[in-house]
């Protein structure tokens, strides 16, 4: 199989098993072990305003490290973080449907800003770093079985550009949940 198409059918199953777990939670009653595992590769929802500069990298570095787990098996760990993001998306969605567009209340404002970072801006960081996780275990699997696989700098350059964006984009999120 060509390397073009590992790379597509990894995000193929990448973004396939985040969407189960989304739509899973959304319409069903998922168990509460889902929930904790999801929560634990996600960003807490509230809480001290330096949470997000830990957890904005932490996240990303766990999806790539989870996601090598098993030989690419481990991104059912995107499954759980799916079921979490559809969390955040009821609590967004709840504000939303609450808020007066004629009175709204800085503290919501905020509190929505910092849910959209989550979904808009760390989410996509994970899923990236997990597709990057899962590729790398399946050059490692090649490795094993062994065929002889090209070494590539390009995935610590692309982890390392993956961190530093989150770290960036943690910034006003810490900002954002000071505010809330």
């Amino acid at each position: 199989m060509r390397e073009e198409t590992k790379k597509q059918l990894v995000w193929l199953f990448v973004i396939a098993f985040w969407t189960l777990g989304f739509f899973f939670s959304r319409w069903s009653n998922p168990p509460a072990f889902a929930k904790e595992i999801g929560r634990s590769i996600s960003v807490p929802l509230s809480g001290d305003a330096w949470l997000p500069l830990v957890y904005f990298p932490l996240t990303v570095v766990a999806s790539f490290v989870l996601a090598q787990l098993f030989f690419g098996g481990g991104i059912i760990f995107m499954f759980f973080r799916g079921v979490w993001d559809s969390t955040v998306f009821s609590r967004l969605e709840a504000i939303v449907a609450e808020t007066n567009l004629i009175s709204i209340q800085y503290g919501q404002l905020w509190t929505m800003f910092y849910y959209l970072m989550i979904l808009g801006c760390n989410l996509p960081l994970c899923l990236w770093a997990a597709q990057l996780g899962a590729s790398q275990s399946l050059k490692v699997l090649e490795r094993l079985q062994g065929k002889l696989v090209r070494p590539s700098e390009e995935v610590r350059w692309k982890m390392l550009m993956l961190i530093i964006a989150s770290i960036v984009l943690a910034i006003p999120s810490s900002l954002a949940i000071s505010y809330a």
